[in-house]
């Protein structure tokens, strides 16, 4: 999963952690699954919520 800004874009997109709106050009995006996060925080708190996806998904893509 890579998270990056997109920059010069000031349209509202949907954090996909707490549902609020947030601008895409501060936003935090899983460009894999298409996901935008208002910040780091935010994106962490999903994460401790989905701990089950996220190992999952990491061994389906590192661990042989």
């Amino acid at each position: 999963m890579v998270l990056f800004n997109i920059e010069n874009d000031d349209r509202l997109v949907e954090c996909k952690g707490c549902g609020g709106q947030t601008f895409l050009n501060l936003a935090l995006y899983d460009s894999r699954h298409k996901n935008h996060f208002c910040d780091e925080v935010c994106y962490k708190e999903w994460a401790f919520k989905n701990v089950e996806l996220i190992v999952e998904f990491y061994q389906r893509m590192n661990v042989s």
